[in-house]
């Protein structure tokens, strides 16, 4: 799988519904607060509004995608919401989105970053606390807050950074997807690259 959080746009959003419809029924309802059926499922990615969200994902070597999170973006203030396929958890990939949405909420000028989870998804709650973020527990619902400083030229030049390995990345995986060369395909698929793990 991709080491790496690439940027989703409006062409994605066929592969960001497939990768909904794959949760189960637990884990859609830890990730929407409720075990949503394929339909609501459906009409919730179709009116996800990408100029007013950033969407990042890590692609499995299908080029379908194993993890998103949605950065829900507001003046001053956003929400993260993140998901990952059973399959492709353990490996850093909810972390490597937090904090990839992270520094996009943070050069685009927002001052506090908040997720919002049941009390019992462990995983979220855990990515928080690893991101410093304090953490309000009320009934069987707990809200995190962290507040972002202001972007800096390093940020910026980090996320253009990421954003080109991104580009990258999808390009070789794009090509070895189409390829026959085995080992190429066995390098891509265990993250191998240089490049990638830069």
């Amino acid at each position: 799988m991709s080491k790496l959080a690439h940027p989703l746009t409006q062409s994605d959003r066929e592969r960001i519904c497939r990768h909904f419809l794959k949760l189960g029924s637990e884990d859609r309802r830890l990730r929407f607060g409720t075990a949503l059926e394929d339909a609501a499922i459906e009409a919730y990615c179709a009116q996800l509004n990408f100029e007013q969200s950033a969407l990042f994902g890590v692609f499995g070597p299908s080029l379908e995608l194993d993890g998103v999170a949605h950065l829900a973006l507001w003046p001053g203030a956003a929400e993260v919401g993140l998901s990952v396929l059973e399959h492709a958890r353990g490996y850093g990939i909810g972390s490597l989105l937090f904090a990839r949405a992270a520094l996009h909420a943070r050069n685009s000028g927002v001052s506090e970053l908040f997720m919002h989870c049941l009390r019992e998804n462990a995983p979220i709650r855990r990515i928080a606390e690893r991101a410093g973020m304090r953490i309000i527990v009320d009934s069987g619902e707990a809200d995190a807050f962290m507040e972002l400083p202001l972007p800096t030229p390093f940020t910026v030049g980090q996320e253009l950074y990421e954003n080109q390995c991104a580009l990258v990345d999808w390009t070789l995986m794009s090509q070895v997807a189409q390829s026959d060369a085995k080992p190429l395909r066995r390098l891509a698929t265990t993250g191998k690259f240089a490049v990638l793990t830069a």
